[in-house]
């Protein structure tokens, strides 16, 4: 994306905007489309999407490729097909940590990610992401967590894991529901502690934990 954008956009590439974010957000695929207008679009495209090319190069004068490449075509683009049509689009960010965690990098890659400051994307940092999920869900309703002071070696990636936390979907969907599951005044899980919270939402308020 950022060597697209410097070609065709602006040499800065994929600078932030305003608010520091990126003007090309990411997406986990996830989209919700008006049906009527949806129908309107395949009846005149006949659900074809415009195509490209997306080739990965295995080293960075990009003279070898990683895998065979293919034609794409990507659901972003649909909405370069609403011109013709009346139709709006928006789109809701959430922050990384909520909502997107791809374990698909094997341990060499993840580690060489790691090196360069992102994110590795391997085994360990989908799970460190899991649990991070729970634990920082407890935190936001009030709960105290402890982590880890000395960080996990995963394959060179240091990770502070902290509690092994996690909630059945019985338990609580939404913040109010898992808010309404802890009372009283002691409220603390320990770094060491592993814990799975069930039972259906009308039996389980915890207490003093």
């Amino acid at each position: 994306m950022d060597s697209l954008l410097k070609a065709k956009w602006n040499e800065q590439g994929d600078v932030p905007n305003d608010q520091g974010y990126s003007h090309f957000p990411g997406n986990i695929n996830t989209l919700v489309f008006n049906i009527p207008k949806y129908l309107e679009h395949l009846q005149a495209t006949g659900g074809v999407i415009p195509e490209f090319v997306n080739p990965k190069y295995a080293n960075e004068e990009r003279t070898v490729f990683k895998a065979p490449t293919r034609l794409e075509c990507m659901m972003q683009d649909y909405p370069k097909l609403l011109s013709s049509v009346k139709g709006s689009v928006g789109f809701t960010t959430y922050p990384t940590w909520y909502c997107f965690s791809p374990a698909k990098n094997n341990v060499n890659d993840a580690l060489a990610c790691h090196t360069k400051g992102l994110p590795s994307y391997g085994a360990a940092q989908a799970e460190w992401d899991f649990y991070n999920w729970h634990t920082k869900m407890i935190e936001m309703v009030g709960l105290q967590v402890t982590r880890q002071t000395q960080p996990t070696n995963c394959s060179g990636i240091n990770l502070n894991f902290g509690p092994k936390i996690l909630f059945e979907p019985a338990f609580a969907i939404t913040m109010k529901e898992l808010r309404s599951r802890f009372s009283g005044e002691s409220t603390a899980i320990s770094a060491a502690s592993t814990i799975v919270f069930g039972g259906t939402a009308h039996e389980k308020v915890i207490e003093n934990l």
